[in-house]
């Protein structure tokens, strides 16, 4: 009983002037989409490493709630699984914190991806050094530095470009609020709620690449929340409407929520909405940002741990003082032959720093091209209405990038374009091959052969096919790229 108040209680903060015509709260309806009375302990378990992760942290954060069996899945997911998103990790390891484990993949992320997908992987990443205290690659306040260096010259962030985009810095400032008493901080915080405010749309919400949607509505929420401001002060009202009213028009009826005005139930929107909700409920009780993990574990409070580096170092310096003592005992006392050991030693040490080793993914996250040079844009599109809906990780309208405007650079490709909008989107895309062989074999975990032995992923120009790989077609300015996922080798394609 205690649960369904909660949930509701949720819906009402964010809804309040629907709150007549609301019968159901997000939880009873995903308890209704999963025919489970108790969907947090029996339907959530089977969304792990699936997207399920925004419902978790916020269930933990919320309490009372059993997630055992939530945390045992999402420890087999990333034991048995290689996630190759450096963001999507680092969502992981803090799901995995909220969850009450002590999985060494926490670890690992911690020193496998900072920094290496871009501003949002800093931002994840300050999320996780906050709650486990400082990293084995860089503590908070290089990772809070490198935040305010990014900054963009209107006052907030973006993923990509020169201009601030309301979801890049709202996720910034999530991860910014515990870092309020540094002056810095601060003044680089009100800039950018002030921008936040400036972009509010005229009914109190916000748009993203164009788009006015409910992900851009909880994710200022849940930001000011965490700044301890409350969405709805007079700053964040606009004719009558705050942040709160905004996104509770996206609810639909049975209690799920829309991604733009007047569309379908969205997974992705709705599990935002829930985490904005539960966030709301805990700034109006004073528990803090919904990313300060409760329990044991606060911030500070975990072991620091040393990089590999680090530990290199002192391997060769303890291998060079074995190597002398070895040589006293033997009666090799010629200085000519410490000089020899010093000076294998100082070469392995110089090596060792000039050389920063990375997994191929790594590699791909941090060479991502920039567009200073664009010389013009395309649009890109991405679908998969085929098997729309027929596993937890597709998404129900088939639709896993709607049409997104890119800039390109001379020479760029399909390929190029399709990695700079995973980058930036945060989306899985995975592709192998030699230069001018590439083949994208998975986008959104929808991989070739999944559905038969004839589906897999087709990209067309224009709306027309093409006989070269993905990263031999030079796209020119206006092109509109799609790509879309094939049952029959494109034969199903319109």
């Amino acid at each position: 009983m205690l649960k369904r108040v909660f949930a509701l209680l949720c819906v009402l903060l964010l809804a309040l002037p629907l709150a007549a015509g609301a019968e159901r709260s997000i939880l009873d309806f995903k308890a209704t989409q999963s025919g489970t009375d108790e969907w947090a302990e029996d339907g959530l378990p089977d969304m792990m490493g699936k997207g399920g992760e925004w419902y978790a942290i916020a269930l933990a954060q919320a309490g009372g709630y059993d997630l055992s069996a939530c945390r045992t899945v999402l420890e087999d997911y990333v034991t048995s699984t290689k996630v190759r998103s450096a963001t999507t990790r680092q969502k992981l390891a803090l799901t995995l914190l909220a969850l009450g484990s002590d999985h060494p993949f926490v670890e690992t992320t911690l020193a496998d991806s900072i920094g290496k997908q871009g501003v949002m992987s800093w931002a994840w990443g300050l999320h996780l050094l906050n709650n486990v205290c400082q990293g084995p690659t860089y503590t908070d306040d290089e990772v809070v530095s490198t935040l305010l260096t990014l900054r963009k010259a209107d006052g907030g962030w973006a993923v990509t470009g020169d201009v601030s985009d309301v979801d890049a810095t709202a996720m910034v400032l999530q991860a910014l609020a515990p870092h309020q008493d540094d002056g810095k901080v601060t003044a680089a915080i009100d800039g950018a709620v002030a921008l936040l405010a400036s972009r509010q749309t005229a009914n109190g919400g916000f748009s993203s690449y164009g788009v006015e949607n409910a992900e851009s509505a909880a994710q200022v929420i849940i930001a000011l929340c965490a700044l301890n401001i409350d969405p709805a002060a007079p700053q964040f009202v606009k004719n009558g409407a705050s942040p709160l009213d905004a996104l509770a028009a996206f609810r639909l009826e049975d209690g799920s929520f829309s991604h733009e005005m007047g569309g379908a139930y969205n997974e992705n929107a709705t599990a935002q909405a829930f985490l904005a909700a539960v966030a709301y409920a805990r700034f109006k009780e004073g528990e803090g940002s919904i990313f300060l993990l409760d329990g044991d574990q606060q911030p500070g409070q975990l072991k620091v741990q040393l990089s590999y580096k680090a530990v290199a170092a002192v391997v060769i310096g303890g291998a060079a003082v074995l190597a002398c003592i070895a040589l006293l005992i033997a009666g090799k006392r010629h200085p000519k032959n410490f000089l020899a050991v010093a000076m294998i030693a100082a070469a392995l040490l110089a090596v060792l720093l000039m050389t920063d080793f990375q997994s191929a993914e790594d590699y791909y996250a941090v060479t991502a091209v920039a567009k200073d040079d664009a010389i013009g844009s395309i649009t890109l599109t991405i679908r998969c209405d085929k098997v729309a809906g027929r596993a937890a990780h597709i998404p129900e309208n088939g639709v896993i990038l709607e049409e997104t405007s890119l800039p390109i650079a001379s020479g760029d490709t399909v390929y190029t374009i399709l990695t700079d909008a995973a980058r930036m989107k945060g989306f899985h895309m995975e592709a192998s091959g030699a230069q001018g062989m590439m083949y994208v074999h998975g986008i959104g975990n929808v991989y070739e052969f999944d559905f038969g032995d004839l589906s897999g992923w087709l990209y067309t120009v224009n709306g027309e096919t093409h006989s070269v790989g993905v990263d031999q077609y030079v796209l020119k300015d206006g092109d509109r790229v799609e790509l879309r996922y094939t049952l029959e080798l494109g034969r199903d394609m319109d």
